[in-house]
């Protein structure tokens, strides 16, 4: 069996851009199946022809992996925010939420909620999309961020089905409420599974690619 280098591996990364597979994550796992393939199949066969080789494999696990990663990261989702509901160090900022959303309704004042709703909601997906655009060149194109992002974008929904302008936000209801705490902790964790992510892969990809 032969064990590849360092050099080896930037090379099937530089294999794999020239192939149009732009996305870091996928490059990352693509690496770790090739490379592992190559050292038990490798029977002197030079990296580059293995690589050519493999081409059909390359381009049927870049399409499959869309629907792969999806219910990947919704799974971790869906985890993440049940912590919110046993954990202690994530019970605290439940009760702390619940506290709040309270408060504002003790306000009965549609104007302020509206606004504190809409900027609640979309502030988890403001951060996500700021941490992306200031992470490195190298760490922009990260096809997880997609599926973690329309995951969390799913309670803004709400705002296509209701017209805040035109006050058809039952701001008076219980379920406007509910709705609104399940929003919030579904972007807040969003939020952290998105943060593991963008530091899993930078320290991957050091690990595995820069020198």
């Amino acid at each position: 069996m032969v064990e590849l280098r360092k050099e080896d591996i930037k090379k099937i990364d530089e294999f794999l851009i020239r192939h149009k597979v732009k996305f870091i994550d996928v490059r990352l796992e693509l690496i770790d199946h090739l490379a592992s393939k190559y050292e038990l199949e490798n029977q002197n066969e030079k990296l580059h022809a293995f690589l050519i080789r493999n081409r059909d494999f390359i381009k049927t696990f870049t399409k499959e992996r869309q629907n792969k990663i999806h219910w990947a990261y919704q799974k971790q989702i869906i985890k993440q925010t049940a912590l919110f509901f046993y954990k202690p160090k994530f019970l605290v900022f439940t009760a702390l939420i619940t506290l709040i959303l309270l408060n504002i309704r003790e306000l009965n004042t549609d104007k302020i909620t509206l606004w504190l709703f809409l900027g609640s909601v979309i502030t988890p997906l403001a951060i996500t999309l700021y941490k992306q655009i200031r992470a490195s060149s190298k760490l922009k194109k990260i096809q997880s961020y997609q599926t973690v992002c329309s995951i969390m974008s799913l309670p803004s929904l709400f705002l296509y089905m209701f017209t805040p302008i035109e006050n058809h936000l039952p701001f008076d209801n219980d379920l406007f409420y509910i709705y609104w705490f399940i929003a919030l902790i579904i972007g807040i964790s969003g939020l952290i599974v998105f943060n593991k992510l963008l530091k899993k892969t930078y320290e991957n990809y050091s690990k595995i690619v820069i020198a």
